[in-house]
């Protein structure tokens, strides 16, 4: 067996060689070369100007507090109705999903009442787990231009028992994949995600790309990572200040930042 297996092989290297093939009968994979690849290349296009890019996955970091959810919803509701993200970054509009799994759909609807939000994008809370299958399904049948997720940590944690743990470089695995989908269908995709426990001694609420809950798979996996937090100083007789920045950028400018102001009455 192993000696016609040896003939056969030199037979083929023969064959190759005289006509100037590589070794072994390969099937012919096809190449792009990087040229090629910039010819295919699409100007970014901000679904919000400097925040959030069409084609994308961008994770969005908080503590428990910090307003991810509410900035979120402020998200899907300008998007969905073309006006200006907090009143200062211009939107295109387009249709919007937005997965909810960290509230019910109680506190979902209390909180956009509150918010006076017209309420134009969809909005599911029946997903205990991500489901890759159900998204890809649902964006071919609805074309969102946008889909928010809350929360990463629900999503592909607490909800899905039999997957890895928050811990496990596998846990940021599913991202991966949903990243290049992101990009295929032209969507933008943005995930919130919780932050580590803050140690007793941290003098700061500042956030870096080291302070996402979790393995430092999901924040290598997506484009973008944001972090919100309140301002380490307070100024009195105001509403609450916070800092909006980019801790890993591949769109957004690493380091690009806005101070905002909260209102606890309206979020």
């Amino acid at each position: 067996f192993y000696s016609k297996a040896l003939q056969g092989a030199s037979k083929s290297f023969r064959a190759d060689a005289s006509t100037g093939g590589c070794l072994g009968n390969v099937q012919k994979v096809p190449i792009q070369s990087a040229k090629q690849v910039l010819k295919t290349r699409e100007a970014t296009d901000w679904i919000v100007d400097e925040f959030i890019p069409r084609g994308r996955l961008t994770l969005l970091a908080g503590a428990s507090g910090s307003g991810k959810s509410s900035l979120l919803y402020g998200l899907a509701e300008a998007v969905s109705n073309g006006s200006d993200f907090m009143g200062q970054l211009t939107t295109k509009r387009g249709k919007v999903c937005f997965i909810q799994s960290d509230e019910s759909p109680e506190n979902a609807s209390d909180k956009l009442k509150v918010m006076g939000a017209l309420g134009e994008f969809h909005l599911f809370t029946d997903w205990s787990f991500f489901d890759e299958d159900k998204l890809k399904a649902l964006q071919k049948q609805q074309c969102y231009d946008l889909i928010v997720m809350d929360s990463l940590t629900t999503l592909l944690g607490a909800g899905r028992p039999d997957g890895p743990s928050m811990n496990d470089a596998e846990f940021g695995f599913d991202l991966y994949p949903l990243n290049t989908w992101a990009s295929e269908n032209r969507v933008a995709v943005v995930m919130s995600a919780h932050l580590r426990k803050q140690s007793k001694d941290s003098t700061t609420n500042a956030i870096t790309l080291d302070s996402v809950f979790g393995a430092a798979s999901q924040g290598w996996a997506a484009s973008d990572v944001w972090g919100i937090w309140r301002l380490d100083q307070q100024q009195p007789d105001q509403n609450i200040q916070m800092r909006l920045q980019c801790v890993k950028g591949r769109t957004c400018a690493d380091g690009t930042a806005w101070n905002l102001e909260g209102n606890e009455e309206d979020y």
